[in-house]
This record gives structure tokens, sequence and C-alpha cells, in this order.
């Protein structure tokens, strides 16, 4: 699905255009509230049942949380499953250890279990890759995945805050520098090795923060500017394309293993457990007549307590007026 810039969310509600509509209240909320800071510009949304119910039907957009961050599939056996509603947590595909992933939004269920959402398909290599775009059929999946079987790939809100004793604010006297007929070159983050964007001379960004690396090379930090969002350029060297690489170490990987031909139904399934107040549990929960006849009984016996310690008290008083006779 297409991404939303800020003007397409302000002309939204005239265009009648449905589920950007939601998408645009949204963001209007989270900028209200300041919870995406530099990376609210734009949303984009998973064309995910589960995600398309609370938003849409529920109007509880307050329990997603945005994450829009890059991982690699790390699950313990050496795969992991993916769901289609985290509350009842059906299996519907299994995805191989070290399988890029994009999360778009994260959401706790009743049980404190964290998940994420994912839209993904096949590429042409065969390969299961990220997927933003929209189909009628199901070449294009989405699921939810847990979490903590995720490795994170290393990015520029990781770097932040790795470097954030050595990251300064830009008081507005650092400028960018370039030669006519030079591109600037936008980078994930300072020795990534990733070049992400490149623009020309005359089209140079505000550098809202500051980091200088081991070598001296002087960086900065770009919100955002026509598109390019959460950015960093080489002051020193803005249109150099071979900067010294320094990726970290990345986290420890499962090595992927063969997903099994039969998938079990549930996560409850897979795990040899039920979860505490699950739906479909195999544990005793009270039914609603039985809680509704406990209360009425504790009501009751209130009342009657009430009642006696009432009469009791009238008793004392009318013995002690008699004494007083």
């Amino acid at each position: 699905m297409k991404k939303l810039s800020f003007k397409e969310c302000l002309l939204a509600g005239q265009r009648g255009i449905g589920k950007k509509i939601v998408a645009c209240l949204f963001l209007a909320a989270a900028v209200t509230s300041g919870a995406f800071s530099a990376r609210a510009d734009v949303i984009w949304e998973p064309n995910d049942p589960f995600y398309t119910k609370k938003t849409i039907e529920e109007a509880s957009w307050d329990e997603f949380v945005l994450n829009n961050r890059n991982y690699f599939t790390n699950g313990k056996l050496g795969y992991l499953y993916v769901i289609d509603d985290p509350e009842k947590e059906t299996i519907v595909d299994a995805l191989e250890n070290g399988v890029r992933v994009f999360v778009s939004f994260t959401y706790v269920n009743r049980e404190g279990e964290e998940w994420g959402v994912i839209q993904y398909e096949q590429g042409d290599d065969g390969q299961i890759v990220p997927s933003y775009r929209y189909a009628e059929d199901d070449s294009i999946k989405t699921g939810w995945i847990r979490m903590e079987e995720l490795s994170l790939i290393y990015d520029s809100e990781e770097f932040k805050k790795d470097h954030e004793g050595e990251i300064r604010d830009n008081d507005g006297s650092v400028e960018i520098q370039l030669e006519p007929g030079e591109e600037l070159q936008y980078w994930s983050y300072p020795g990534s090795g990733n070049i992400i964007e490149n623009t020309p001379d005359a089209d140079k960004p505000t550098i809202a923060q500051i980091y200088t690396d081991e070598d001296g090379e002087q960086w900065g930090y770009v919100n955002y500017h026509y598109g390019i969002r959460d950015a960093w350029v080489c002051i020193t060297r803005p249109s150099a394309v071979d900067l010294p690489v320094r990726v970290p170490s990345p986290q420890e990987q499962v090595a992927p293993a063969e997903i099994p031909q039969n998938l079990p139904e549930t996560m409850d399934d897979a795990l040899g457990e039920k979860h505490v107040g699950k739906e479909g549990s195999t544990r005793p929960q009270a039914s609603t007549p039985a809680v509704i006849m406990t209360v009425i009984g504790l009501v009751v016996l209130a009342a009657a307590s009430s009642a006696g310690i009432i009469a009791f008290i009238y008793k004392k008083k009318k013995e002690e007026e008699g004494e007083e006779l």
C-alpha cells in the first residue's frame, strides 16, 4: 500500500479514501502526542485483517505501537510461526530463520506477549521479502510474529542510542558544502556502507544533529528531506561513496531449519502448553452464571450482616434507655 504524505492526509477526508482516513487520524493522534517524533511524516499500513478490524471497526489505534524497523527471523527452532491474530494465535504460516521482515506495528496481547505485524511475498528469486504493495490475490501475505524471535537489523535508531553522548544538536552553524555537479550521498547511519539515496548539489537538507567519528569525519543527521527520512550525510565528504564501513557485530543467529510440512494449528499446540485465560484453554474457567450467583450471594450476605449489626445496636440502645429510667 502507498505511503501517505501529510498533505495527502489532509485531503483524504475530502476524497473518501476509507482506510487512508484511518491512517491520517492515527498520524494526527501520534503527532499530537509526540509519539513518532521525526518519524511522523508518513505512515504505511499493512493490509492485515486483525489490524484493520482493530483500527477501523473498533477504533483501537492506541493498542498498536509504531515500530517501522527491519529484522531477521530468528526462532529457537530454526524457524518461527506466523499467526493471523495475536489473541487467538492460529498458525497460518512459518518462516525459516534469516528471512528479512519489516515490522510496521507491534501489539501486546492479553497474555503480555509482544507481536509484530509483517507483510511479505515471494520474490522473483523465490526468496521471501517484505512487501509494501496491495494485491487482490493471495500473492501477498500478512501475519503476526513474536518479537522475541527476531534479531534487529542495525539501523539509525540503534546507532543514535549507542552514541547518545557523542551526538549534539546543530545550532545552525554546520552546513553542507558541495561542488557544482556533485551529488549528496545519504547513508542509513555513519559507517553503515549503505547509501539509501542521493540528491543534486542544489538540493541540501537541514542538518538536525552532528556526530564525529573516530577518523574525524563529521556526520549530519537528517530528520526528513523530500521523502528521505532518518538518514545521515557525511559533512566533511558529502559526495564520497567509499567511506569506511563500521558495522556492529550482528546478534547471534540460530541456524535455519526445515519447516515441518504439517504446521500445528495454534501456538498452544506448537508450544505444548496452554496460556492462562486464552480462548479454548482446557483450564477450568468460571462460567458467567456462576459468577453472577457468587456476586448476588455476596451482596445478600453483606446485607444480612448489616441488618444484624443494626438490630444489635438498636437493642443495645433500648436496654441502655431502660436502665436510665
